[in-house]
């Protein structure tokens, strides 16, 4: 009996916790700001943030900000590759290493008007705003963004998630 009352209360920590990963904003602002003044409860507000600041090694956020906060961290590299990209982890963080980088980013409002692996957004169906990130700038998205870069740019991706977000 009491294992399976330990397994009820994991099973609704789960759906509970999945409930809050899958909220997102109906309105949304895109944050700028410097490094010194991002904090945790500003990322928690789940809008896009443009970090002014010119990063040439992004560890020192993850020594810093997301020390504790998160356990799984992968780095991906995007290369000439405009398709949409969907940003399923808690927070996907997207660094320009090279020249500036249009970056097209699509509101979770509109992820069921969106078809991924192709390359172009439609623009009648969906409003998507478009970034100038400037050489070591970052953009941090929440989970379920969408964004694409056209085929010359590159970016460098990191995922992080925490131990309950890492399972979806």
């Amino acid at each position: 009996m009491t294992k399976f009352l330990i397994l009820i209360i994991i099973v609704l920590t789960v759906l509970i916790y999945y409930n809050h990963y899958s909220r997102y904003n109906i309105d949304y602002n895109v944050i700028q700001l410097f490094l010194e003044q991002l904090t945790l409860e500003i990322l928690n507000e789940r809008n896009p943030i443009i970090i002014y600041d010119r990063l040439v090694n992004p560890e020192i956020l993850f020594d810093t900000l997301f020390k504790y906060s998160f356990i799984f961290k992968k780095k991906y590299y995007l290369n000439n590759n405009n398709f949409i990209q969907n940003t399923k982890s808690k927070y996907t963080l997207l660094l320009n290493p090279n020249t500036d980088v249009d970056i097209n980013i699509i509101s979770p409002i509109h992820n069921s008007n969106i078809k991924y692996n192709i390359d172009t957004i439609e623009t009648s169906k969906v409003n998507y705003i478009t970034i100038k990130l400037k050489k070591q700038q970052i953009l941090i998205l929440p989970p379920f963004w969408n964004f694409n870069i056209n085929k010359n740019d590159s970016l460098i991706i990191y995922r992080l998630d925490d131990i309950i977000s890492n399972m979806f």
